[in-house]
């Protein structure tokens, strides 16, 4: 059975399975270090579509028609941006 990745240190954790079960050398990378970095996004206004030009959304409630909430809910795209 697949383990559930949620996190980032999940991801980590089984990356560094992966390299044990296969038997890399993990001191060729000793110095090497996974880091996950989020900057804000470079524009605040949503860039095209429909909603081009208005304020990207934070929220939940902030995303304007219930059908796009329940695609982004179903796709697991929260939480974040949209």
């Amino acid at each position: 059975m697949a383990d559930k990745i949620t996190t980032f240190d999940d991801w980590m954790d089984l990356f560094y399975k992966w390299q044990k079960d296969i038997g890399f050398d993990t001191s060729q990378i000793r110095d090497f270090k996974f880091d996950a970095y989020y900057a804000d996004p470079p524009h605040s206004e949503i860039e095209f579509g429909e909603f081009k030009g208005r304020k990207k959304w934070e929220k939940l409630l902030e995303i304007p028609t219930q059908d796009l909430r329940d695609a982004l809910l179903h796709f697991d795209c929260l939480p974040g941006r949209y």
